[in-house]
């Protein structure tokens, strides 16, 4: 702050010394007051300082060895809170100049974005304020500088006698070189379609597993922020993983700020709600909002204010529901006032299966699309003659249509299934698809009938499940595999850029409405 004094009016003033090397020392200590120093413009809010709190904690655990502290930080706030400044730039230039020996990895979804933050936490190194603090304008036996060989802007390190140093990748790239002492990932997912994406799911998991987490130090620490897309992004996954009760896994310490805190209703009452919320992979504090706010009040008014968040609410939930409560609030999935509500739909033990009930299976294929451009997909279901119960007892849902055409043959000829009656729409496409069926002789005794395709948009084929399920009518039968993929789609209908298995359950309702009684000549269309 020196500087800018004398740029000002000249030399500055006893008091003015004393102010700042005041500032300093506090500077060097609290990572709050170095954010404020480093940043002369930055403005804080209560989440800013709260948030400062915990990175400090996250910091004692590195410089203690694990003594104190804490070595697990998961960060969920809205987008434009000043989360990734915080947390992927001025938090590891603090923590370099207090331990220069550290070493640093910053990761994101691409490494263009992992490289901008190497070169901001670069670029504090090399400022001057940071020169006051920790630098070769501080007075120290040994300035914390930058390497002369250190051109890079992405992968550095700081001059002799220290260690420490930085390095960026994107998700999937190697983490090679020392152990990793403090790894930071921000934003490890792009957007909503890689986000709710099984497959950048499970490869994300990997890496995560098998490269991130395995490139840390024994006492390295780790924070994970990004915006929350899905019950099974990253954070979902962790999350669930914490409700598992193992005590060999981490139990991470959880920043959930919503964009307007929620109704006191909202909050989990006892523990089982809290553990419950985990296993399906989303976080909710005990006790109310983490800041004390009131119901419905905003998180950052400095920035956006309370009639703008409100707005943009209601801007966002008029198209979809699902990307304000996932994207703004921290909950991947709208938890109430949605066709299909997480409570709707409950998972049932398979021994509550009869096989002399009636089954069918309504196949919902990817009309007119690209073979890889959307899911083909089967439920099989049945209503129960004993509780009224819709009970889905399986799913079979393949993106590729020639692929999902041979494992539906397979499926088709599982003993456990010769009683199930398939369900084709009369349609030009599907006749074509289904051509071979109609003549194989291997499924000459497989229950398969063309039907029309039912009337009304999918809203309202898919009203009569709705309906059911808000009853406590729906259940699904527990299976690690499908279950999770089902629940997602329903509770994101209909702004989900996919429906297959909403239109393949509603759809088996229509069979059983219609034709849960399969004549002789079922099989009339063949030929």
């Amino acid at each position: 702050m020196i500087n800018t004094i004398q740029a000002k009016r000249g030399s500055p003033t006893i008091e003015e010394i004393q102010e700042e090397d005041d500032f300093r020392k506090l500077a060097r200590t609290k990572y709050r007051y170095f954010r404020r120093y480093i940043d002369a413009k930055f403005k804080e809010g209560p989440h800013n300082l709260l948030l400062a709190k915990e990175l400090e904690q996250v910091e004692l655990y590195l410089c203690t060895r694990g003594k104190e502290g804490n070595g697990r930080l998961i960060v969920e706030m809205p987008p434009q809170h000043g989360k990734t400044t915080d947390i992927a730039r001025k938090f590891p230039s603090w923590v370099i100049g207090r331990n220069p020996w550290v070493h640093v990895g910053i990761v994101s979804y691409g490494a263009d974005l992992a490289d901008k933050h190497s070169a901001a936490i670069r670029d504090i190194v090399l400022s001057n304020e940071f020169r006051n603090l920790f630098g070769s304008y501080s007075m120290a036996a040994d300035p914390v500088m930058l390497s002369d060989d250190s051109a890079s802007k992405s992968d550095w390190s700081l001059a002799l006698p220290h260690e420490g140093s930085c390095l960026s990748r994107g998700i999937g790239g190697g983490l090679s070189g020392n152990p990793l002492d403090l790894l930071i990932i921000d934003d490890p997912t792009k957007d909503i379609e890689d986000g709710r994406s099984e497959i950048h799911q499970k490869k994300l998991e990997n890496w995560f597993d098998s490269v991130a987490m395995a490139r840390l130090s024994e006492y390295g620490v780790c924070i994970i922020d990004h915006t929350r897309w899905d019950p099974n992004d990253l954070i979902g996954q962790i999350l669930k993983r914490m409700a598992s009760n193992d005590p060999n896994i981490d139990q991470w310490k959880v920043i959930h700020l919503p964009a307007l805190a929620l109704e006191e209703d909202e909050y989990p009452q006892t523990d089982e709600d809290y553990w419950n919320n985990l296993s399906n992979g989303v976080f909710i504090p005990k006790g109310g909002d983490q800041l004390g706010r009131k119901p419905g009040q905003a998180l950052f008014t400095y920035r956006y204010s309370q009639g703008h968040i409100e707005k943009t609410k209601a801007t966002i939930e008029a198209k979809s529901p699902y990307t304000f409560a996932s994207v703004y609030q921290q909950l991947p999935r709208p938890f109430s006032g949605g066709m299909f509500d997480a409570k709707d739909i409950r998972e049932e033990d398979a021994k509550i299966l009869n096989p002399d009930w009636t089954w069918v299976c309504y196949i919902d294929v990817a009309l007119g699309k690209n073979k890889r451009s959307d899911f083909n997909a089967g439920c099989i279901e049945t209503i129960s003659p004993e509780s009224g119960d819709v009970i889905v007892r399986d799913m079979l849902r393949v993106r590729e249509l020639d692929k999902f055409l041979k494992l539906l043959k397979l499926w088709m000829l599982k003993d456990e299934n010769k009683k199930v009656l398939w369900g084709i729409e009369d349609v030009a496409f599907q006749s074509l698809a289904f051509q071979n069926f109609w003549t194989d002789p291997t499924l000459a005794t497989v229950a398969m009938m063309k039907f029309p395709v039912p009337e009304g948009s999918k809203q309202d084929r898919a009203m009569n499940l709705s309906l059911r399920a808000k009853e406590g009518h729906l259940v699904i039968i527990k299976n690690p595999v499908w279950n999770q993929p089902f629940k997602n789609q329903l509770m994101a209908f209909p702004f989900d850029s996919h429906d297959d298995i909403v239109d393949s359950a509603s759809g088996g309702l229509y069979i059983l409405a219609k034709y849960s009684k399969p004549k002789r000549e079922a099989r009339s269309y063949q030929g």
